[in-house]
């Protein structure tokens, strides 16, 4: 069945503009994630097959040479929309030379659709290398199904483009025209667009992916430190003590609290109390072990749970982690130093199959208050 030229141009633009336009509505507000300059690769694709389909009504340096061109371009601005995805700057030589090269070697081509179907097909298939490349090369920090949508989308296009580059040096060229109308135009015609599809929802789905693991990963972590939060460490409570109360293992808590925080941020401010938490958040993970878990209880408070270990074991850690707090030297911006401290509550909780999670924590914060009466920067064991 061949497809009617005219009508497959105006479907490839309408449905490319019309993902330009939602992409577009999708990316405001928004443009470093990448979507902004897909929205603008996108624009690019419906202005090349304009042009391309004007051929003959419009003079042929600007169907040929912009209508490529602009083709080209589309390629360029969704390499340069994918490394932004990943907050990688885009190397604007890479990306931008093939479109100038395409451009130019156009410029000795207009009357030779043989090498000019063979430099495009070239040119477009390792345009859409570079972003299979980076997907590839970043296929571990990508989370979702998007990925597999957009590359499958780029990987089909470059064999496309691969396959009209070789079908033109077996010069069958004259098939492989726009206005031409055959059973390989329309199959190319149908694979363009199956392929823009697949490009543009793997675009969306990736931007949207991303979105809900970060929004995911708000909701159990705390931005400042990166540690738990008081949800996920809780959650982690509970799970580790119903573990304990089956393999009568000891599970031991610390509360910890930095002593006399409110007047750190009154002498200093905010900005430097912000700098003490992360530093006592980064000496007390950098001190536990892997089995270890830790998390920003609430304010200047953290709770750390240890698995297998008895109360004197938890004792010893925390002692460790307060002689380690205590001996840093934080600077402030001023040049000033801050002279941090911690006191840490030390509670095992391997016997107490009937405690609930607020009494857990409560006889921790109970050893903690003890630790605090009797003159900070101590440990004190509930």
């Amino acid at each position: 069945m061949n497809l009617h030229p005219p009508t497959m141009f105006v479907t490839i633009v309408t449905v490319s503009a019309t993902l330009a336009v939602l992409v577009g509505a999708v990316s405001a507000g928004k443009r470093g994630d990448g979507l902004f300059s897909w929205a603008i690769a996108l624009l690019f694709h419906a202005l090349a097959y304009v042009l391309l389909a004007l051929r003959g009504a419009i003079p042929d340096a600007v169907s040929i040479l912009a209508g490529n061109a602009a083709l080209a371009a589309a390629l360029a601005m969704f390499s340069d929309g994918l490394f932004r995805f990943y907050e990688r700057p885009p190397p604007r030589l890479m990306i931008w030379l093939p479109v100038a090269l395409l451009f130019t070697l156009f410029l000795f081509m207009l009357d030779d659709l043989k090498l000019r179907l063979v430099f495009s097909g070239g040119i477009y298939s390792a345009q859409c290398l570079l972003p299979l490349y980076l997907l590839f090369r970043e296929n571990n920090n990508t989370v979702g199904r998007g990925k597999y949508f957009l590359s499958g989308g780029l990987a089909a296009a470059a064999l496309l483009f691969a396959a009209r580059c070789v079908m033109s040096l077996a010069n069958a060229a004259p098939a492989l025209t726009f206005q031409s109308a055959n059973q390989i135009q329309s199959f190319l015609f149908m694979a363009a667009i199956i392929c823009l599809l697949l490009i543009a929802i793997g675009m969306v789905l990736m931007a949207k992916e991303r979105s809900d693991a970060r929004y995911r990963d708000l909701a159990l972590h705390d931005e400042l430190t990166g540690m738990d939060n008081r949800r996920a460490i809780l959650r982690s409570l509970d799970q580790q003590a119903a573990l304990a109360r089956r393999s009568s293992q000891p599970l031991t808590l610390l509360m910890m609290d930095i002593d006399l925080f409110k007047r750190v941020n009154d002498t200093f401010g905010h900005i430097e109390g912000d700098k003490v938490l992360r530093m006592v958040a980064d000496s007390i993970t950098a001190r536990l072990r892997t089995q270890d878990l830790v998390g920003r209880f609430g304010g200047e408070e953290f709770l750390a749970i240890l698995p297998g270990t008895s109360a004197e074991g938890g004792f010893e850690l925390a002692e460790a982690l307060r002689n380690g707090i205590a001996g840093a030297r934080l600077k402030a911006t001023d040049g000033r130093t801050i002279q941090v401290t911690i006191s840490i509550g030390v509670h095992q909780v391997s016997d107490a199959s009937g405690s609930t999670l607020n009494e857990l924590i409560n006889a921790a914060d109970q050893a903690l208050y003890r630790a605090k009466d009797n003159g900070r920067n101590r440990v004190e064991i509930g």
